[in-house]
C-alpha cells in the first residue's frame, strides 16, 4: 500500500479530547479583521492590506444589488479560479455564498481552466481581461481554420449585435441555436452574468461575449486599497468607461504635471475616499505614506478622466511611466493594451530608458498565428518555432503590423515600438512573469530580459513609423 507523504492518522482518543474541550464560537464583529490580503505585486513586492468583515460584506452587498435580477440564487453554481490572496476572489465567493448559491473550484492547472468550466457549468464568473482575451482568441483561432465557418459566424454576430443595440441580451435566437450554442458549451452552457475587473477590458471583446454567450458583463473598477470605486450597469453596452461612482464613494482627479494631466481638463490621478478605503499597509509605513493622504484620500496610481456622460474612464497608469531621451514620458500599459489586441500576441512588455530615443518590446507570441505570418514571409510551415522567433523578416513583419495598429489607435511615433524580441513561453504563471490574475510583473520582466533589451538597442530601429 502506498500512502501520501502528507497523510496523517488521528486516534479516536485525540478526537475524544477535543469533544471534552469544545470552545464557544466567537462571531465576528464588523470591524474585526477578516484577513490580510495582498496587492498584485506588478511593480514590486506585494503589500499586505488589513481587511475588515465590514468591508467585505458591504462590498458584496453592493455588488449583489448592482447585479439585480442577474445575481446568484440557490441552485446556481459559481466558479473559483483566482488566487485566494486576491480581494476580488474573496468578494466573489462571499457575494455568491450569501445568495445561497454553490461554488466550484478549478483543479489548480491554468491550462485546464476551460475544461473545468465546462465540467462545473457556472452561471456566473469573476472575469479578468486576460481570461476574456484568451477565450476570445481561442474561439477566433478555431474559426480562422475555415473561411466558410468564419463567414457564417460573422453574419450571425452581426445579427446579434443589432439586438444588443436595442438592449436585448438573449440566447433564444436562431443564431444561438445554429451557431453560438457549441461555443457557449465551452464554458458549460449556463454562463449568463460576469464581473470583469483588474484592468480595462476591450470594448469589442465585451461585445463579443454579450453577443455569443448572451450574457451580461459588468466592468468594476477598484483596488485592494480603495475597495470598489465604480462600475458600469448590466445594460450599459457602450464599453468606453468603468461607469458611475458607487454610493458613499468620494472621487477626485488630481494633477499629474509630469504626464501633462490636469484636473481642470477633467484628467488626473484618481483619488478615492470612502468608508471602505484602507488606512495603511501592514507594517509598511513608508509605502502607506506614499498612498494615503492626511485627510483620508487614497491615491490609486491610475489616471482617469470624466466622459461627456459623467462616467469615469481609466486612461493611463502613473506608476509605470518611463522617460525617453527626448524628455517624453511614456505610459507602457496604454501601448501594451493596443498591441495586445493582435492575434499574434499572448503577452507584450513595452519598455524604454532615458538614454534611448525609442521604445522596444518583448513579445510572447501565440504560435499558430505567428506560424502563418512566418509562411507569408517565405519560411516553411514546419520551421521550428525558435527559428521563426529569430528570423529578421518575421520580426519586421510583426513590427510593421504592430505599428499599423498603433497608428490606427492614435499612438504617435514616440509611443510606438521600434524593435522587438520574440520570446517563447508556454506557461506564463510558472515563469513568474505574470501575477496569479495574469497581470504583467514589470520588475520581473525588466530583470529577466535585461540582456535582450540591451541587444535590441544595439541593433537599433528595425523600421520607423
Amino acid at each position: 500500500t502506498r500512502w501520501s507523504s502528507n497523510f496523517n492518522f488521528v486516534s479516536f482518543s485525540t478526537q475524544k479530547l477535543g469533544s471534552k474541550s469544545v470552545q464557544e464560537p466567537i462571531p465576528p464583529t464588523p470591524d474585526m479583521l477578516y484577513g490580510l490580503l495582498y496587492t498584485s505585486g506588478t511593480t514590486g513586492m506585494p503589500k499586505g492590506v488589513p481587511v475588515t468583515h465590514r468591508r467585505i460584506i458591504m462590498t458584496a452587498n453592493a455588488i449583489n444589488h448592482l447585479a439585480g435580477p442577474m445575481r446568484a440564487e440557490p441552485g446556481h453554481v459559481g466558479f473559483c479560479y483566482l488566487p485566494t490572496g486576491h480581494i476580488y476572489e474573496h468578494i466573489y465567493e462571499v457575494t455568491t455564498l450569501m445568495r445561497g448559491a454553490t461554488l466550484g473550484f478549478y483543479r489548480g492547472n491554468v491550462q485546464l481552466l476551460l475544461d473545468d468550466m465546462k465540467a462545473i457549468k457556472p452561471i456566473n464568473l469573476p472575469m479578468v481581461p486576460r481570461l476574456l482575451n484568451r477565450i476570445y482568441y481561442k474561439i477566433h483561432s478555431e474559426l480562422h481554420k475555415s473561411a466558410i465557418k468564419m463567414a457564417i459566424f460573422k453574419f450571425a454576430l452581426k445579427q446579434k449585435r443589432k439586438l444588443l443595440e436595442k438592449g436585448i441580451v438573449t440566447t433564444d435566437t436562431i443564431w444561438d441555436k445554429l451557431v453560438f450554442k457549441k461555443i457557449r458549451n465551452e464554458l458549460g452552457g449556463n454562463f449568463r452574468y460576469g464581473l470583469t475587473t483588474s484592468a480595462p477590458a476591450k470594448a469589442e471583446v465585451l461585445e463579443f461575449f454579450r453577443c455569443v454567450f448572451g450574457c451580461h458583463l459588468v466592468e468594476v473598477y477598484g483596488s485592494t486599497e480603495a475597495s470598489v470605486v465604480s462600475s458600469t450597469l448590466p445594460f450599459d453596452f457602450i464599453g468606453d468607461s468603468v461607469g458611475c461612482v458607487f454610493p458613499e464613494v468620494e472621487l477626485k482627479l488630481v494633477d499629474v504635471p509630469e504626464m501633462n494631466y490636469f484636473a481642470k481638463d477633467d484628467r488626473g490621478e484618481i483619488c478615492v475616499r470612502s468608508p471602505l478605503t484602507f488606512h495603511g499597509y501592514y507594517k509598511n509605513p513608508e509605502e502607506t505614506a506614499k498612498t494615503v493622504l492626511k485627510d483620508g484620500w487614497v491615491l490609486t496610481g491610475d489616471i482617469g478622466m470624466w466622459t461627456s456622460t459623467g462616467a469615469l474612464k481609466v486612461i493611463d497608469r502613473k506608476k509605470d511611466i518611463f522617460k525617453l531621451s527626448q524628455g517624453e514620458f511614456i505610459s507602457p500599459e496604454r501601448i501594451e493594451s493596443v498591441y495586445s489586441m493582435m492575434d499574434y500576441i499572448a503577452t507584450v512588455f513595452v519598455t524604454g530608458c532615458p538614454t534611448q530615443s525609442f521604445c522596444v518590446a518583448i513579445v510572447i507570441p501565440h504560435e499558430e498565428p505567428l506560424r502563418e505570418l512566418a509562411v507569408s514571409c517565405g519560411l516553411d510551415k514546419k520551421t521550428p518555432l525558435p527559428e521563426i522567433c529569430k528570423d529578421l523578416k518575421v520580426r519586421k513583419a510583426l513590427l510593421k503590423e504592430m505599428q499599423t495598429l498603433g497608428k490606427e489607435s492614435g499612438l504617435n511615433s514616440l509611443h510606438q515600438v521600434h524593435n522587438l524580441h520574440l520570446h517563447i513561453e508556454n506557461d506564463l504563471l510558472a515563469s513568474g512573469l505574470v501575477t496569479n490574475t495574469l497581470k504583467l510583473k514589470r520588475n520581473v520582466a525588466r530583470q529577466l530580459f535585461a540582456s535582450a533589451i540591451e541587444d535590441l538597442y544595439k541593433e537599433g530601429q528595425l523600421i520607423s513609423v
